[in-house]
C-alpha cells in the first residue's frame, strides 16, 4: 500500500524570476537554467538596479487531480478506508510537483505510514484520557467532578487544536523541499496550544474584537519558528496594524448592509401599500414569509462575505509582514477579486455536491501562486542544511480531529 517511492513527472514551468522591469529574464538563446535563474533572482546578483521579483506558478489541473483522487476513493473503499492516509499522500505529491517557486518544482517527501502511525498515536492517546475519565467519574459518582468535567471539554478542545495545528504545520515543512533545501519548524507545540486557550479566553471576553489580535500573535509564533534551511523567517506585523487595514472594508460592509435592508424594506412597504393590497390575506402571509426569507439568505450572504473580506485583509497582511533575511513576501490580489474567487468556490462545491473539490483545490493554488511574489536579496549559496531533527511521524492529533482537507 505504501507509495512513497510514486514520482510524478514536474510540469513545464513558467519563467519564474521577473526583471524590474516587469518581463521575465532570458539568456540569449533564450534558454534558461532554473536553478541558476532561481539563484539569480533571490540573491540580486543580476545587476545594479533593483532586485528582481520572484514570482511562484502551479501547473496543476482540476483533470488530473479528479483522476488521482478517484483512484483513490475506490481504494479507500477497497480498504475500508484504510489508504486514506497514503491517498493523501498521493495528493499533496502531485500539488507540489505542479508547484514551482522560480521555476523550480517544490517536493513532497511525506510518507503514508507516517501519516497512519501519527494517527494511531494520537488516537491512543485521546482513548486512553477519554477512558480514564470516565472510570473516574464512574467510580467516584461526584456531581461536582462531572461538572468540572464537562467544563473543561472546550478549553481541553481549544488547547489540543492549537497543539495539533502547529504539529501538523511542522510535518508538512519538514516533508517540504526546494532545490534540495528543506523547510522545517522548532518552538512549542504546548506553548501554540495554551497560546490558543488563552487567546480565545480573551476573544470571548471582548465579544470576538480580540480575533485580529489573537490571529495576528499566532501568525507570529508560527512565522518565527519557521526555517528554510538554516534562515529563520521573521514576522513585523503588530496587530494595531491589522486592526488599520480592516477599519475601512468593515466600515464599507456595513455601511452597505444597512443601506441595502433600507432599501429593501422600504420596497416591500410601498409593494404592500399598492401593488398588494387588494391580495387576499393568505397569499399575503406568504409573500411577507417569502421576504423573511429573503432577508435571512441576504444576510447569511454577508456575513459570509465579510468574513472573505477578513480572511483577504489577513492574508495580505501576515504576507507583507513575513521576511527571510532581506526578502520580503507580497499577496497582490485586490480584495474584491479574493471575495469574488471565494463565492465562485463556495458556488462550485454547492451547486456540485462537492464533486468539483479537486477543480477547487487546482484553482486555489492556481490562485495563491499567482498572486504571492517575493523582492529582496537573499543569497541561496549561504543557506545550509536545516539544523533541527523532523518529526518521524505525522500529523496525529490534527488528522483525528479532521483539521484541514489536503
Amino acid at each position: 500500500m505504501e507509495r512513497s517511492r510514486e514520482r510524478f513527472a514536474p510540469a513545464k514551468a513558467d519563467a519564474g524570476v521577473e526583471s524590474p522591469a516587469g518581463g521575465p529574464q532570458n539568456t540569449a538563446g533564450g534558454q534558461q537554467n532554473t536553478a541558476a535563474g532561481a539563484i539569480s533572482g533571490l540573491d540580486g546578483s543580476g545587476g545594479g538596479g533593483p532586485a528582481p521579483r520572484v514570482r511562484m506558478s502551479h501547473q496543476g489541473s482540476g483533470g488530473e487531480l479528479f483522476s488521482i483522487m478517484m483512484v483513490n476513493l475506490s481504494l479507500k473503499i477497497v480498504t475500508g478506508g484504510l489508504y486514506h492516509f497514503w491517498a493523501k499522500t498521493r495528493v499533496r505529491r502531485y500539488i507540489w510537483s505542479r508547484t514551482f517557486l522560480a521555476g523550480e518544482p517544490l517536493e513532497y517527501t511525506g510518507k503514508g505510514r507516517e501519516l497512519f502511525l501519527g494517527y494511531l498515536m494520537a488516537l491512543a492517546v485521546l482513548l486512553s484520557a477519554a477512558g480514564a475519565t470516565v472510570l473516574v467519574l464512574y467510580l467516584t459518582e461526584s456531581s461536582v467532578l462531572l461538572a468540572l468535567a464537562a467544563a473543561l471539554v472546550y478549553p481541553l478542545f481549544l488547547f489540543l487544536s492549537g497543539f495539533a495545528l502547529f504539529s501538523s504545520r511542522r510535518y508538512l515543512l519538514s516533508r517540504t523541499r526546494w532545490r534540495s533545501i528543506r523547510f522545517g519548524m522548532t518552538g512549542s507545540r504546548v506553548r501554540h496550544g495554551f497560546m490558543l486557550l488563552g487567546h480565545s479566553l480573551l476573544v470571548v471576553m471582548t465579544m470576538g474584537l480580540y480575533i485580529p489580535a489573537m490571529r495576528n500573535r499566532l501568525a507570529k509564533h508560527l512565522m518565527e519558528n519557521t526555517w528554510v534551511g538554516d534562515r529563520r523567517f521573521g514576522y513585523e506585523g503588530r496587530s494595531l496594524g491589522l486592526y488599520k487595514k480592516i477599519f475601512l472594508p468593515f466600515l464599507a460592509a456595513i455601511g452597505l448592509l444597512i443601506g441595502f435592508m433600507v432599501l429593501f424594506n422600504v420596497a416591500s412597504v410601498i409593494f404592500h401599500e399598492t401593488v398588494a393590497e387588494d391580495w387576499d390575506s393568505s397569499f399575503r402571509q406568504g409573500v411577507q414569509a417569502a421576504r423573511g426569507v429573503v432577508s435571512l439568505v441576504l444576510l447569511a450572504g454577508w456575513w459570509i462575505a465579510m468574513g472573505l473580506i477578513y480572511m483577504g485583509v489577513e492574508y495580505r497582511f501576515i504576507a507583507e509582514n513575513t521576511v527571510l533575511g532581506g526578502l520580503r513576501f507580497k499577496l497582490g490580489y485586490t480584495l474584491w477579486g479574493f471575495v469574488r474567487f471565494n463565492f465562485i468556490n463556495l458556488l462550485l462545491m454547492t451547486l456540485t455536491f462537492s464533486l468539483a473539490f479537486p477543480w477547487v483545490v487546482a484553482r486555489i493554488a492556481r490562485f495563491t501562486a499567482r498572486h504571492l511574489s517575493m523582492e529582496g536579496d537573499l543569497d541561496l549559496e549561504s543557506i545550509a542544511r536545516h539544523p533541527h531533527g523532523a518529526p518521524g511521524t505525522g500529523e496525529g492529533l490534527a488528522e483525528a480531529f479532521d483539521l484541514g482537507s489536503i
